[in-house]
């Protein structure tokens, strides 16, 4: 919650963070507790921070962070798929942003011409994903991770006996404050529209999935949480919401 206001404001102001950090701390306070899910929460933000960090800088030495965070993530909770997914969208959005396709069949040849300009960076990208990828295996059950995470994915007793993997409704007292705060983000987001039409599309990609995925399972709204802050963060940086009292 301290870090991720650097994600869209150079310099956050304190007020800015406890406003914003304080009520997303509320909204995950019914999840917290000494369990190894909470690190997902972690690695999921430190994979945000790494992405962001690589974009403003350039630096391709900050990516050699990820086969790391991945080694310690797969050794203490099975939630280190999602990253995978989520560093490969990074990747995809990042090298997206420079295709222009002039008609759909044009799409190979630029394709062609992306690969041959972006060679070494998608080389690069490649093989950090798949570095990232092996370090999961280097664990006391290796690859048996992966069997028992699809196994459980397509059984259904997850699902039917643990509250958290319930969908997300007002009769779920912890998804409560979830659409309390999904009213507000809302409002956020019709005033940053008018003023931001330019969002990125990864980012609006990342947004839509965790929001899904929010909906669909309890255990996600963490998670929904991390990927939106940034947004209300960038809106309350623009002081046009926030109350004058606070304004001091």
């Amino acid at each position: 919650l301290s870090l991720l206001p650097r994600l869209c404001v150079s310099k956050p102001d304190w007020k800015q963070r406890f406003l914003i950090g304080f009520t997303a701390l509320l909204i995950a306070k019914p999840f917290f507790g000494v369990r190894s899910q909470v690190f997902d929460w972690i690695a999921v933000a430190l994979i945000f921070l790494l992405w962001q960090k690589y974009t403003k800088t350039g630096n391709k030495k900050i990516l050699w962070a990820f086969p790391l965070l991945f080694l310690i993530w797969a050794n203490i909770h099975g939630g280190f798929p999602l990253g995978l997914l989520m560093l490969a969208g990074l990747m995809f959005f990042h090298l997206a942003k420079t295709i222009q396709i002039a008609s759909p069949s044009s799409l190979r040849s630029t394709l062609a011409h992306l690969f041959q300009a972006q060679r070494n960076i998608i080389i690069f990208f490649l093989s950090m994903l798949i570095l990232s990828f092996l370090a999961t295996f280097l664990t006391a059950y290796s690859y048996r991770l992966y069997i028992d995470f699809f196994r459980i994915s397509q059984g259904k007793e997850a699902f039917q006996f643990i509250a958290e993997w319930a969908p997300s409704t007002i009769a779920a007292s912890s998804a409560i404050p979830f659409f309390c705060y999904l009213f507000f983000l809302i409002l956020l987001l019709l005033d940053e529209r008018a003023s931001q039409k330019n969002q990125a599309f990864g980012d609006t990609v990342f947004f839509l999935f965790f929001l899904f995925s929010a909906f669909s399972y309890v255990r996600f709204i963490p998670f929904f949480i991390i990927a939106s802050l940034p947004i209300a963060y960038r809106r309350f940086a623009n002081h046009q919401l926030m109350p004058e009292a606070l304004a001091f």
